[in-house]
């Protein structure tokens, strides 16, 4: 599983269900990356496709609750190392950091977008 993989799967634990168009627009992915993306999910069990109800057209992926508490445990040694490391700073030096990591982001997710867009 690889970390495109994993952000996909916090977004649908976050959300509960999101069809793919959806996870494309909140990862900058395309939606045929998606489609292949949420093969691989299904095949490994981690999510479960499901018709709309609002729309017979669309699919929704949705987590399988048992697979991700095994991921949940299988991540649990770096979750606890990291919160430990959050520990290590005070509330204003973690608003820098945070700060930082959001700025970051939004330029590379604007850098991202300009190259889709050639």
């Amino acid at each position: 599983m690889n970390t495109t993989d994993l952000e996909c799967l916090d977004i649908l634990q976050m959300q509960g269900q999101a069809s793919a168009g959806e996870l494309a627009k909140a990862t900058g992915l395309t939606t045929g990356a998606v489609t292949a993306l949420l093969d691989r999910l299904e095949k490994a069990g981690f999510i479960k496709r499901l018709p709309d109800p609002a729309d017979r057209r669309r699919v929704l992926a949705a987590p399988d609750p048992e697979k991700m508490r095994e991921l949940f445990q299988m991540y649990a040694p770096l979750q606890e190392k990291m919160e430990a490391l959050y520990g290590d700073y005070d509330e204003a030096q973690l608003e820098i950091i945070i700060g930082f990591m959001d700025k970051s982001c939004a330029i590379s997710k604007d850098f991202i977008g300009t190259l889709q867009k050639t």
